[in-house]
């Protein structure tokens, strides 16, 4: 029978070919090359089997382009890819498979359900990974961090496809016609592709094959030009939106977009994360090189370190948190040897003083800060030979002894990125060069430290009473007010990580919730907004549930809203221990220095404090205004009395930790929870 279906292939593919019938004859071509290579499995003359099915995909492919019929386009670069891989001949595989990617880009274009869209993405993740591991085994290191940075890019454009980007209409008129535009264009596409999808073998009522032919013909010039169209109106819609632009349709992004983004980062390197099946692969892009490296950790594959991290972080987190807070400095030390941190640093981060990481999956939940490396040498100097010590940058503070832990943290300056392409937005902004501070506080009126912390950041920039939104004043509407009306924003106050609905988490004010899925949409942009400080629970947390899922937090949607730099933090953080490093960290800003060099000073000094240093510094200072903070709350109409259980709550720690004849805030639970997301 499948000597039989080959014959009768072969024989209608010949017929075809002299009709000139350029799909029919790719859809034979396609289940020949099935047939040959099924018949190789068989062990039937294998190698000339497999170069017959290798040469039927690739004739079909010359028809079967992505613009123009991206789903059986998938199909046939998919089986070409997969017969490569089989194979191990890599660039075959790569081949099939950047057609595979493409296909399934423009199949986003096609008018289906946001289920048949996820089955697509499901079934073609793997086409991702199999492609990394062929660049990676080609040595083609540039294209495998393009495609790890496209799956990311083509993540964020599957999440946003299906949220309300435009909630109550609010959205400027200007993007609304480009995107009315946009999407009648692929209306459009969608049609022309309808056209070509017709059975071609129906008799026409003129019985002339020739009138198909020219029809197909015009219908695949029609989608060319349709396809330009979009190109310049996506084009004219990022002059005025870049991110609505960017994530309204995948564009790849090339190595060549990544250079620029460390141009003005001597001694930074770009650490780009990606889990595969089998390994940990992390690209490394230094300043002033223009080919990335590859570092691999053998063995610590999707379900070795991934799982392993769902289960000994994410899930005690969510579950049990004393059993988190418990296990996190030992979870941390053995990811530091599952990653071979102090081998990266060795062989790959020599003379690097700052990191720009882009984690993968539950790696985006790890305080890289806190991951304890080998401690320098006794004289000062770094064991790793050629590296920059500690004597080399004055930035730099090192632990006070010897024998205090030593973290990843204290050898580089830390910045964080969802993607290389939400960088890119970070980095094409104008800067910012005036300074104006608004503060969010206590929005919910159950948080006694958010008011001290307010007030020490409102002494540090002179913020006047008109630039504060206090408990109940802080509402939505205020709260955008602010955001539109100052350069740098801190908020003191609760958020939630939404684990189910990752475009639902969100900042918790007095009257309700402000979302990711607002900040991504085009009605929320902030042009002069340099930095926002979210001293909020959970702002940095994002829980993935498949090998699908790459993050949307709320870090993610104000660098999306117009923000150059975003503090915030990977967990739920206490009261006092939140407004603390928030105090130390905007001390640090007001003598100059920038996000990541204050935010890494400000920890190190908040693990290094004593007991008797809290005291004389902040004791009195907090018990004066947890007294105020008293007389506040009990002003309010009909105040609820447990938000006074609170703050006695609050008073007893203070003095537990004024009492404390060591370090009361050593451990990463209490110093290690932010991360500087963007710009410096």
């Amino acid at each position: 029978n499948l000597q039989k279906a080959i014959a009768a292939y072969d024989e209608a593919a010949n017929i075809l070919r002299e009709l000139k019938l350029e799909k029919d004859l790719s859809s034979t071509l396609t289940n020949l090359g099935n047939a040959y290579l099924t018949q190789a499995q068989l062990g039937e003359q294998p190698s000339a089997n497999l170069q017959k099915a290798i040469n039927c995909y690739r004739e079909a492919l010359k028809f079967f382009r992505p613009q123009l019929l991206p789903v059986e386009c998938l199909k046939t670069a998919r089986a070409l890819g997969n017969l490569g891989f089989q194979q191990g001949d890599w660039q075959m595989a790569l081949e099939g498979y950047q057609t595979a990617m493409a296909a399934v880009d423009y199949s986003r274009t096609q008018r289906v359900s946001n289920a048949e869209r996820e089955e697509v993405v499901a079934k073609s993740i793997y086409i991702y990974e199999n492609a990394i591991q062929a660049a990676i085994n080609l040595n083609d290191i540039p294209t495998a961090l393009e495609i790890v940075e496209r799956v990311r890019a083509k993540r964020l454009v599957d999440l946003l496809a299906t949220a309300d980007l435009y909630q109550n209409g609010d959205i400027p008129e200007p993007v609304r016609q480009y995107l009315q535009k946009l999407n009648d264009l692929d209306d459009k596409i969608a049609q022309k592709r309808g056209e070509l999808g017709n059975d071609s073998r129906e008799t026409k009522p003129d019985g002339s094959k020739t009138r198909q032919l020219r029809a197909a013909t015009a219908v695949s010039e029609d989608i060319a030009q349709l396809e330009q169209q979009k190109a310049v109106i996506l084009d004219q819609l990022s002059n005025l939106d870049e991110v609505v632009a960017k994530l309204r349709q995948v564009q790849p992004p090339k190595l060549a977009d990544f250079i620029p983004l460390l141009q003005d980062s001597p001694g930074a390197a770009i650490l780009s994360f990606y889990t595969t099946d089998d390994d940990t692969h992390i690209f490394i892009l230094r300043h002033g090189e223009t080919v990335p490296t590859c570092f691999t950790c053998q063995g610590q594959g999707y379900k070795t370190l991934q799982l392993w991290l769902r289960e000994t972080w994410a899930t005690p987190y969510i579950s049990n948190k004393t059993q988190w807070v418990a296990q996190m400095s030992a979870t941390l030390a053995e990811l530091s040897r599952r990653l071979e941190i102090d081998r990266l640093i060795a062989e790959q981060l020599q003379g690097l003083d700052e990191l720009i990481l882009i984690p993968h999956l539950f790696l985006h939940q790890i305080p890289f800060a806190a991951l304890p490396v080998s401690h320098p040498s006794a004289s000062g100097t770094s064991p790793y030979q050629g590296e920059a010590g500690w004597g080399d940058d004055s930035s730099h503070t090192p632990p006070s002894s010897p024998s205090s832990p030593f973290y990843f943290g204290d050898k580089f300056l830390l910045r964080y990125a969802p993607s290389v392409q939400v960088l890119g937005f970070c980095h094409n902004r104008s800067a910012v060069t005036a300074q104006e501070y608004g503060i969010v506080e206590n929005a919910t009126n159950d948080l006694p430290c958010s008011g001290f912390e307010g007030a020490k950041v409102a002494e540090f920039f002179g913020v006047g009473q008109e630039k504060r939104l206090i408990g109940t004043d802080a509402t939505r509407q205020k709260y955008r007010q602010l955001l539109e009306n100052t350069t740098h924003l801190v908020s003191t106050h609760h958020a939630q990580s939404r684990y189910d609905n990752p475009q639902e988490s969100g900042l918790l004010l007095s009257d309700g919730r402000i979302t990711v899925s607002q900040l991504l949409s085009p009605g929320w942009r902030f042009k002069d907004l340099d930095e926002i400080f979210l001293s909020c629970c959970e702002t940095g947390l994002f829980l993935p549930n498949s090998a699908l899922d790459e993050p949307v937090a709320v870090s993610t949607g104000f660098l999306c809203a117009g923000a150059r730099g975003v503090i915030a933090s990977h967990w739920a953080i206490y009261d006092l221990s939140a407004a603390l490093l928030s105090i130390l960290y905007h001390n640090q800003r007001k003598a100059g220095k920038n996000r990541p060099v204050a935010l890494q000073a400000a920890q190190q000094e908040m693990r290094k404090m004593t007991g008797a240093e809290f005291k004389s510094k902040y004791q009195k200072a907090l018990e004066a205004h947890f007294k105020a903070e008293k007389a506040r709350l009990q002003a309010i109409p009909g105040y609820d009395r447990s938000l006074l259980t609170r703050v006695l709550d609050s008073e007893k720690n203070i003095k537990r930790y004024a009492a404390d004849k060591g370090c009361p805030f050593q451990e990463p639970v209490h110093w290690g929870s932010l991360g500087c997301y963007g710009l410096r």
